[in-house]
């Protein structure tokens, strides 16, 4: 076997190892959204339906015999999605593996995982608030409904009756409150304003202790998510929505490859790729809540 052959075996078990370990990490660990959205995997072609619609469906009292058939027209609708393709790639000298303790590619598992999460992190929030493609083609667009929105204004600064006239604003849209899964991400900022508000922090109204633990405590059914966010024109909008609110659709889960680039000294060369796109599926399952920065 001469050493050309011996080298091709070797990127070979590399490209392996690590598209492997990467492949399987991202299998059994989720971004901090991902958990929180339905999932699509799998997606082929340019755009994808996330969902079809169907309006609510009425009847009316009947007052007499042989009366006209009471025909209801039920809406339709299609909720798109579209994909972003993201990718990068790193390099690994000999240099690298002189100068560090450890072996430099195990380390880059993690971080190209890490980079995978923050991204399907930031294509989910992204879409919340953005234009959603709708109709038969996704020919027009669905804006989110303002409506939906707490202000600033509103509760008094009290983010617990702000939490409330959420809640409130998702069940005048007919949403089960009982049987949703409901989220809300929470910035420092407000996660800071949790900790000082007096009916979230009592055990006189929970089950466990608030500030015991390091995950937040949910506060009437709705389940706090740890996101940092940039404020926009000095004011924090954190997303309030059902699970079945909010879709994420993948074309191309992460993909590793390995190889050796003969232009640069031979460096080996970890390229990762993959696919994602997120629409919002109904709008009266997304609300918002809009607090002042501090």
């Amino acid at each position: 076997m001469d050493g050309s052959t011996f080298n091709q075996i070797e990127m070979h078990h590399l490209a392996l190892k690590y598209a492997t370990a990467v492949r399987l990490c991202a299998q059994q660990t989720q971004s901090k959204l991902e958990a929180t959205v339905m999932v699509q995997p799998d997606i082929k072609g340019e755009t994808a339906v996330a969902a079809n619609f169907l309006g609510k469906f009425s009847t009316k009292a009947r007052t007499g015999r042989y009366e006209a058939t009471n025909v209801v027209d039920v809406d339709r609708f299609v909720r798109w999605f579209e994909p972003t393709l993201k990718s990068g790639a790193v390099l690994i000298d000999t240099w690298d593996k002189i100068r560090m303790d450890v072996d430099p590619e195990d380390q880059l598992v993690q971080s190209i995982l890490g980079c995978y999460h923050r991204d399907i992190d930031d294509i989910i929030y992204k879409a919340y608030l953005a234009a959603a493609k709708t109709g038969q083609k996704a020919e027009t667009t669905t804006n989110y409904d303002t409506a939906m929105t707490v202000t600033a204004d509103e509760g008094g600064g009290d983010i617990i009756k702000k939490i409330n006239l959420a809640q409130q604003r998702l069940q005048a849209k007919d949403v089960d409150v009982e049987q949703e899964e409901i989220f809300m991400l929470v910035p420092p900022v407000v996660e800071a304003q949790l900790k000082e508000a007096g009916v979230y922090i009592s055990g006189d109204y929970s089950d466990n202790k608030p500030l015991a633990g390091k995950k937040l405590t949910p506060y009437s059914g709705i389940n706090f998510v740890r996101y940092n966010f940039a404020d926009s024109a000095g004011k924090y909008i954190c997303p309030v929505y059902c699970k079945s609110g909010l879709a994420l659709g993948k074309w191309l889960n992460i993909t590793i490859k390995f190889s050796e680039r003969g232009d640069l000294s031979h460096a080996k060369q970890i390229y990762a790729e993959y696919s994602l796109g997120a629409t919002r599926l109904e709008e009266a399952k997304c609300a918002a809540i809009e607090v002042t920065a501090a």
